[in-house]
């Protein structure tokens, strides 16, 4: 859950210097490219999670 607020607050973060400071905007953009990286990370371990702990696989 951590993560996803973590998450959260880089993409705001980013989003707010790629719209405020035009000349930080390619680090704006990395910025927010690492923030859905961690967001599906966190998804995708929270599926396998669920996953291992019904048992099924599916």
């Amino acid at each position: 859950m951590i993560l996803l607020v973590i998450s959260g607050v880089v993409f705001l973060y980013a989003l707010y210097v790629i719209f405020t400071q035009p000349e930080d905007r390619l680090a704006g953009s990395a910025m927010a490219f690492v923030a859905a990286a961690l967001f599906v990370y966190y998804f995708r371990r929270r599926k396998a999670q669920r996953e291992e702990r019904d048992g099924d696989g599916r």
